[in-house]
């Protein structure tokens, strides 16, 4: 049986902030292993304009998943986000993206019957134990935006991905992958 309370608020949008949030405290799935668990969800959002110009969100999600039958933690995902844009000018845009999830799940087993390991069978027939892990994975986003005409549009931008993985936990943010790109958009008009 699955039993939630879910607490939802939302503030008007008033000129310089507005905010949201989200609770949902339960017993419902504990989806990697099929089984009960007591369940927390919690959302939180935050949207500050300080000026014309500058628009600053920031949002928390944060979720746990414990084992019903002895209260052990299956699963816990922290994401917490911040974007910040400026508007420069009219025609020039800036936007900077950062967040770091960190993903923590225990070493899986059949808790409604069995109470056996969990095992994965991989695309060449072999069994993998699902094991405990503990991962962090960060990102961090730069866009530059130029608009000097009416369908004229120049993108420049920036990413990078960072991680720490290890089994028994995490580690600092180690350089995983960097992403330049650009784009150029020029209307053409037809007399």
């Amino acid at each position: 049986m699955n039993v939630d309370w879910v607490v939802s608020t939302t503030s008007p949008e008033f000129k310089r902030f507005s905010f949201n949030s989200f609770l949902l405290l339960g017993v419902d799935e504990n989806f990697p292993e099929w089984s009960s668990a007591k369940v927390g969800i919690a959302n939180l959002g935050l949207n500050v304009r300080p000026t014309d110009q500058l628009r600053i969100s920031g949002t928390w999600n944060y979720e746990f998943y414990n084992r019903r039958t002895d209260g052990t933690r299956v699963l816990t995902r922290n994401v917490p986000r911040v974007r910040v844009e400026y508007q420069v000018t009219r025609q020039v845009f800036v936007r900077i993206i950062g967040e770091v999830a960190r993903l923590q799940q225990d070493s899986l087993r059949d808790d409604s019957r069995t109470n056996l390991p969990v095992y994965f069978r991989g695309s060449n027939g072999t069994l993998t134990r699902a094991a405990a892990f503990d991962r962090l994975r960060g990102r961090l986003d730069f866009l530059f935006s130029y608009l000097p005409t009416p369908g004229t549009v120049v993108y420049f931008g920036y990413g990078n991905t960072p991680r720490a993985d290890r089994p028994g936990g995490t580690r600092d943010l180690q350089p995983n992958r960097d992403v330049f790109f650009a784009k150029l958009s020029y209307l053409f008009r037809l007399r």
